[in-house]
């Protein structure tokens, strides 16, 4: 058992990456390819000593056309690098995979040692083998499934029983507000009537007192006729 720590993917180098230092001990390469590495070489060789990290190239990265390249030269030139990006794109997305892939695998390992453990669920009744047909066994039995199923039951009710609830509070608000109109308007219709009630006393009395004063006037004339 080894106590070194590793990835749950191990690291390997990509197709389209080649270290430079095993291109410079390779006699098989094209001298296009040590031109367009020279300025790598040179800065690799002069810094072995100091243990820095490896550096990379591309395979296929074509060497840079001329000034004076022909146009044939320049599509083909695209065409290559077009094909390389297409390859760089693939390989990114390999990457981008197995990235997701160790993040899943560094999740579950960190859940298993840092995570809470979840017990299971003690069933009344489920741990006497040798008398699981007894009447206690057999009623706790009945009961623990019928107490998961009454929670399924509800679980797969709540969203019905809150839209119910929903609309039985609404209805009370919209019973209440209309109630309290309703006993706004009787209040207003009984203070009118009351208004209206005490407008026609007022005539009434008005009308009552000139009368009298009438009645008075026409006794007096008369008792002045007498006199």
């Amino acid at each position: 058992m080894t106590t070194q720590s590793s990835q749950p993917l191990p690291a390997s180098l990509p197709s389209i990456l080649v270290p430079i230092q095993s291109e410079l001990n390779n006699d098989n390469l094209s001298h296009t390819t040590r031109t367009s590495t020279t300025s790598f070489t040179t800065n690799s060789t002069s810094t072995s000593t100091l243990h820095m990290a490896p550096q990379y190239i591309l395979v296929g990265l074509p060497p840079p056309t001329p000034f004076h390249a022909s146009r044939d030269a320049l599509r083909q030139e695209n065409a290559n690098l077009r094909k390389l990006l297409e390859a760089t794109t693939t390989q990114i997305q390999r990457d981008y995979a197995q990235k997701q892939l160790m993040d899943a695998e560094n999740a579950r390992l960190r859940s298993r040692l840092y995570g809470k453990e979840t017990k299971r669920k003690w069933i009344e009744g489920s741990g006497h083998p040798r008398h699981l047909t007894s009447e206690e066994s057999l009623e706790a039995l009945a009961k623990a499934e019928w107490q998961q199923r009454w929670k399924e039951l509800l679980r797969e009710a709540t969203p019905y029983l809150k839209e119910k609830k929903k609309a039985i509070v609404a209805t009370i608000t919209r019973q209440k507000q209309e109630e309290a109109q309703a006993k706004r308007e009787a209040e207003q219709q009984e203070k009118e009537a009351l208004k209206k009630k005490k407008l026609e006393e007022e005539a009434l009395e008005k009308i009552r007192q000139a009368e009298e004063q009438k009645a008075e006037k026409q006794r007096r004339e008369e008792e002045q006729k007498r006199e």
